[in-house]
């Protein structure tokens, strides 16, 4: 019998992406024993309507930039077609019919998205063909999220799981404030990345 492949889905606004994503898919990727991640950025995440972001174009190519030294990393465009909100089951559906049904899928995520997760749209067909792996810091609401964990697994029939992951302390919204203000971005990203922003005036 094949073993089923079992890839990462890491999805987010990327803007822009930073140490702290790659840390974490890297960490989550060696601790789930996931064959590769995808990093899919949104064209329009349904949390940030309204919200000035850099270009998709932009993001996906500072994504690139930033895991083209792992060969278990991947960047997709596939949200970006959509030129809409972009509804993580939709990508699910793609996904699973690009790879077909010897794929396991497993979303990589923050403890604050699980408690949203009954919010999301279609969310228990989400439950049902994907697992979802929790990136917690140690410590962080670890009786809550465990608890939280085992409901969404007992009322759906879910696969959630928890990892500790490192705690970084990098956001996308500092290093914009930082470009803003004319502050270093130096080890918050990747120096191709830094490179790419100065050399579109982004977040200026």
């Amino acid at each position: 019998m094949t073993k089923k492949q079992r890839i990462g889905i890491f999805g987010g606004s990327f803007d822009p992406v930073h140490y702290g994503h790659l840390i974490l898919a890297e960490h989550v990727r060696s601790k789930a024993m996931l064959d590769k991640v995808i990093f899919i950025p949104a064209f329009v995440s349904p949390l940030k309507q309204g919200l000035a972001i850099a270009d998709s174009r932009h993001r996906l190519n500072m994504v690139q930039l930033a895991i083209a030294s792992n060969p278990a990393f991947e960047a997709s465009d596939i949200e970006m077609s959509n030129v809409r909100v972009s509804y993580t089951v939709h990508t699910l559906e793609k996904l699973m019919a690009i790879y077909g049904p010897e794929t396991d899928f497993f979303f990589i995520t923050g403890s604050d998205t699980l408690f949203e997760i009954e919010k999301w749209y279609h969310f228990k067909t989400l439950l049902k063909n994907a697992g979802f792996i929790v990136g917690n810091r140690p410590g962080f609401r670890e009786g809550r999220l465990t608890d939280h964990v085992s409901y969404l697994n007992a009322e759906y029939e879910a696969t959630v799981s928890i990892v500790d992951i490192p705690e970084v302390d990098i956001s996308s919204t500092d290093i914009k404030r930082r470009i803003r203000e004319f502050e270093s971005i130096k080890y918050l990203v990747p120096e191709k990345v830094e490179k790419y922003i100065k050399d579109h005036d982004l977040y200026l």
